[in-house]
């Protein structure tokens, strides 16, 4: 009879142990799951960084004919800089609508990631290259570009 007991406490606390729900577990996921114990590395974030320049650096680009910047994150192509459109003056930095504002996507357990930014002319030559960029999920992040 004490065998049995043993055998039915053990067996019941597997059964507790498994139901530990996996899931997100960082509250600044777009998939964050309250009911979830433990993190399983599903958690996707979503932030935005944006590209900041100064008016002499964006006389200076319009000068040497190049009115249009390509945003590389990674190595892939997600988003432009108009520059001739371009306003330092445009308001917050990282409203979607405004001129030099690129969104990045990631999975993983950290809400924070870094990565190589190249800015590259509409020709794809390279004005800058090997930028590293920290972006925070659910936040606004800025780099500079000088020329």
């Amino acid at each position: 009879m004490k065998k049995i007991g043993i055998a039915l406490l053990l067996l019941a606390s597997v059964g507790f142990q498994s139901c530990k729900k996996e899931g997100c577990t960082v509250n600044t996921a777009v998939n964050f799951d309250e009911k979830a114990k433990e993190n399983d590395g599903s958690c996707q974030f979503t932030g935005s960084t944006y590209t900041y320049m100064s008016n002499t650096t964006k006389n200076n680009l319009l000068n040497d004919g190049i009115d249009v910047i390509n945003v590389y994150i990674d190595g892939s192509l997600v988003g432009f800089i108009d520059v001739f459109a371009y306003s330092s003056n445009s308001g917050s930095p990282c409203n979607s609508s405004n001129v030099g504002a690129t969104e990045k996507s990631w999975t993983g357990i950290s809400s924070y990631k870094s990565f190589n930014v190249e800015y590259r002319d509409a020709g794809t030559n390279v004005l800058v290259d090997n930028t590293i960029v920290t972006i925070n999920a659910k936040s606004c992040n800025s780099s500079v570009l000088s020329n």
